[in-house]
This record gives structure tokens, C-alpha cells and sequence, in this order.
């Protein structure tokens, strides 16, 4: 159970980034202090080398998102046309989403949750949204965790979320 809450703190990072989630992880080790829980916990990171970033990055967020990053930014003036997808590739998917301790299924829906709650991120929503489903989350785990979590990121932040991502979402007859 202490791996999957520090990963699950982890992944914070890229989405509420780094101050907010060391702030997150110096209260996580207080609390497993206190509760007698040794530290460190087994290391989780399956990355031996700076070049896997990519590499396997890409290899998670290819089969899900396609080139979507990519072609949505080839507007900005170069090198960041190119260096601002692969950023996102290696941070959040090679940097994160290789990492043991929560499965694809698990990370997809944590960041919905995270974006949803973060509010004006409803183009990240939708994206996570149909990524969440891509890797095996049903609509209705998508919709329990965003109605779960309204109590804590508030009822018009559920709201924007459902309605960003209605025509996934929604019933088809």
C-alpha cells in the first residue's frame, strides 16, 4: 500500500508540479515515519540511462495518444515545435508512467482525476478521458472517480470535466 501512495504522489509532479509535490512527499514520509513504516521504500524507477526517456516514453504514449502532442504543437517556432512533445514524452510518460507500483490503468484515471481537479485543463481532460478508456477504464469507473473526488476539487470542477468529455462519456443506443 505505501508504494501505491508514493506513486500516486509522484505522478502529482508533472501535473502540479515539482514544489507542490515534494510538499506532498515530506508530509508522506512524516506520516510513514510516525507510523513506524521504513524508509526508503524499494525504488520503483525502471530507467537505467537519460536516453530511455524517450524510448520507452514513447512506447507507452504511442499506442494511446498517436501523434497527438506532436501534431497539435507543430506551430511553434522551432526547436520547440519538436522539443516541447518530447519533453511531455519523456517526463510524464518516460519519467512517470514507466515506473512500477500503479499500472497504465491506474495512472490514466489518477490523471483525469488530477486535471479535473486542477480546473481550466479541459483539453487534458478530455485527452486523459479517452486515454483512460484506450487502457481499460470503463465510463462508468471514469465517471465514479470524477464524482468521487468532487468532494474534494468541488462540484463546478466535476462539472467542467463531464462536460468536456460528454460525447465520450455519454450512452450511445
Amino acid at each position: 500500500m505505501q508504494l501505491e501512495i508514493r506513486e500516486t504522489i509522484y505522478q502529482c509532479a508533472p501535473f502540479i508540479g515539482f514544489p507542490k509535490t515534494l510538499n506532498a512527499i515530506s508530509t508522506m514520509n512524516e506520516v510513514f515515519t510516525e507510523n513506524c513504516i521504513k524508509l526508503p521504500l524499494p525504488k520503483e524507477g525502471t530507467l537505467s540511462t537519460d536516453e530511455e526517456r524517450y524510448e520507452k516514453g514513447l512506447a507507452i504514449q504511442s499506442p494511446v495518444y498517436g501523434d497527438e502532442i506532436k501534431d497539435r504543437y507543430t506551430w511553434l517556432p522551432k526547436p520547440f515545435d519538436e522539443a516541447v512533445p518530447r519533453f511531455l514524452t519523456e517526463l510524464c510518460f518516460g519519467d512517470f508512467n514507466t515506473r512500477t507500483g500503479l499500472d497504465g490503468k491506474e495512472r490514466e484515471l489518477l490523471t483525469v482525476v488530477l486535471l479535473a481537479a486542477m480546473g481550466g485543463a479541459e483539453v487534458q481532460v478530455k485527452s486523459h478521458v479517452e486515454g483512460a478508456l484506450k487502457v481499460g477504464n470503463t465510463k462508468e469507473e471514469v465517471v465514479c472517480a470524477l464524482v468521487h473526488a468532487s468532494g474534494y476539487m468541488g462540484i463546478p470542477r466535476l462539472f467542467n470535466a463531464l462536460n468536456a468529455c460528454k460525447d465520450l462519456l455519454e450512452e450511445k443506443e
